[in-house]
């Protein structure tokens, strides 16, 4: 026989245990705003390092992009996007270092 107190002292457990303090509250959404913040600098350095690249006249696709689209330039053009490349990490080195 099911005594009457059971389902209320069941949903005074289930209560505790999704009980947080506010402390607890407040570093979650700390957590959750530097997560958000090293998302977006990626992003930024990202934007600029496309930027750049299609400055030198060198060419980008995503993983989300097809991977073989009309717009990509020939596989014998992988030697010059390689130097592309090195000369836009060069470049950005400089310009870090005042040169």
């Amino acid at each position: 026989m099911r005594s009457e107190h059971a389902v209320p002292v069941a949903r005074a457990k289930l209560r505790r245990v999704f009980r947080f303090s506010l402390r607890t509250l407040l570093i979650a959404v700390t957590a959750f705003g530097v997560w958000l913040g090293v998302k977006l600098h990626q992003a930024r350095e990202q934007r600029a390092a496309v930027k750049e690249i299609r400055a030198l006249g060198g060419w980008v696709h995503y993983d989300y992009q097809r991977q073989f689209c009309s717009a990509r330039p020939a596989l014998g053009t992988a030697v010059a996007a390689i130097h592309l490349w090195r000369r836009f990490l060069s470049r950005r080195r400089r310009s870090q270092h005042g040169l």
